[in-house]
């Protein structure tokens, strides 16, 4: 079985940095900017039950980490040449998070630490999407000689 890949271009290249490493670069920004800022109330809404669910700038900064993550993982699902690239920059961005989280007093926040623990999860869920998908792959080339 032969598998024709499209050309490189410049968008699938691009496309394959980590949306994580977006969301540390906001996060990163936020803090340099104003440290303060990080923990600051965005809204305040009195729920039916009479408590107060609030959000700050790191809940949202989380949230889109979140998002990211979920991101990443459909990413992973594909099999294609850059996907090798797309697992290198996740550990990379995995690798800067924890070179932050240890020696910047910015990054020294359980903020920061949650939003390195889902690149850790990136890296690991990505790696093992990867292989199921082309362990799977790999099980259906086999049957086409039968």
């Amino acid at each position: 079985m032969v598998v024709r890949e499209r050309p490189l271009t410049v968008f699938r290249v691009l496309r394959q940095i980590p949306w994580l490493a977006g969301v540390v670069i906001i996060y990163a920004i936020v803090a340099v900017i104003d440290p303060d800022a990080l923990g600051r109330q965005l809204l305040a809404i009195t729920l039916p039950s009479g408590g107060i669910w609030s959000l700050t700038v790191v809940d949202l900064i989380l949230l889109l980490g979140l998002i990211g993550l979920f991101a990443e993982i459909l990413k992973a699902t594909r099999t294609s040449r850059v996907s090798v690239a797309d697992h290198a920059l996740s550990m990379l961005t995995f690798v800067v998070c924890l070179i932050l989280f240890l020696l910047w007093t910015g990054a020294a926040t359980s903020g920061f630490f949650l939003l390195m623990w889902l690149t850790v999860i990136d890296v690991i869920a990505g790696f093992t999407v990867t292989l199921a998908g082309a362990r799977r792959d790999i099980g259906l080339a086999g049957t086409e000689h039968l």
